[in-house]
């Protein structure tokens, strides 16, 4: 259950990376726009993996 609520979670502080990439973007700031791109790729890769590593569990219990 908390690898689910930690998926969930990681998910949310990828959607906040990818509204600061974009913000970098608009700004002209190439270097915080790749690091904060290169961070919401690598969040968002950990939590889908936890996403889909719970879904044996998720199915389960319903």
């Amino acid at each position: 259950m908390v690898a689910a609520w930690s998926a969930v979670m990681s998910i949310a502080v990828a959607a906040a990376l990818l509204i600061m990439a974009m913000l970098a973007a608009a700004d002209g700031h190439s270097g915080m726009l790749l690091a904060t791109a290169g961070a919401c790729a690598a969040v968002s890769i950990l939590g889908l993996a936890l996403l889909e590593s719970t879904g044996r569990d998720r199915l389960d219990r319903h």
